[in-house]
């Protein structure tokens, strides 16, 4: 799995793991193939992002925007404890006390799905809370250039 791991230091670290768990203390990521793995304790996590491609799509700025969609799917909006936020659907019925995965509201980011580590969490809303909350971040945040927002974390994949 390809993925994206930011710490809570700001640190990111790019490349493979295939020992992730939600349940683990600990896991590896390789940043080159045949390199030695770099051990990464989840507790020094900010969130891990499962992405398609280890550089991005720069030409592509995620929306913060819900997209209209049909059938009812829980909300959830995030703002991390260092600023940076996320819109998108909870996976599971709760958003655990140790962390939570969610899928972002732009079906077209890079990132698939991201675990998210609780205690990098300042807030989160969900439902009607969290449409109203992104509805803000968009009406504030038209025509800034999106890669000078410090909480653009549809860049994280392009950043070395």
């Amino acid at each position: 799995m390809l993925v994206v791991a930011r710490l809570r230091d700001g640190t990111k670290i790019k490349g493979r793991t295939t020992d992730f768990h939600s349940e683990n203390d600990y896991f590896t990521v390789f940043t080159e193939p045949g390199s030695i793995p770099v051990r990464l304790a989840v507790e020094d996590m900010k969130a891990i992002f499962f992405v398609r491609s280890l550089d991005g799509n720069p030409s592509h700025a995620d929306s913060r925007e819900f997209p209209a969609v049909t059938g009812v799917r829980r909300r959830a909006w995030i703002e991390f404890k260092d600023g940076e936020r996320m819109a998108g659907w909870p996976v599971g019925p709760s958003l655990g006390k140790r962390g939570f995965y969610i899928v972002p509201a732009d079906s077209d980011s890079n990132v698939e799905k991201a675990w998210v580590v609780r205690r990098a969490v300042r807030e989160v809303l969900e439902g009607e809370a969290a449409e109203e909350a992104s509805q803000q971040f968009v009406e504030r945040k038209s025509g800034a250039d999106v890669k000078t927002c410090k909480d653009d974390w549809s860049v994280i994949p392009t950043i070395d």
